[in-house]
């Protein structure tokens, strides 16, 4: 099993990115639903609210999230101050 260590953003605290990792377990460094489910599993969230997030973070709908759309949708997460921007279920549904 291959993991990809995924820095949010070089500003940020190390201790809020070292958590920020994904396990991409067939090393086309692209993330599928089942990977992010799993992101979602190992950071003590219900990987059943992946999905939705999912969905929403891949801006190109091709059913894989890059590098660039998870490091965007993350930092656009914390830094974004648009309610509705789809960044916001980067981490499932804010209760």
């Amino acid at each position: 099993m291959q993991y990809h260590y995924l820095a949010l953003y070089s500003g940020l605290p190390r201790s809020a990115c070292k958590y920020s990792f994904i396990n991409c377990s067939n090393g086309d460094n692209q993330i599928d639903a089942g990977e992010y489910a799993l992101f979602f599993d190992i950071m003590g969230l219900d990987p059943k609210l992946a999905e939705e997030a999912f969905k929403a973070i891949d801006t190109n709908n091709d059913g894989l999230l890059s590098l660039d759309e998870f490091k965007a949708a993350g930092l656009d997460f914390f830094m974004s101050k648009d309610a509705n921007s789809p960044s916001k279920v980067f981490w499932g549904p804010l209760v």
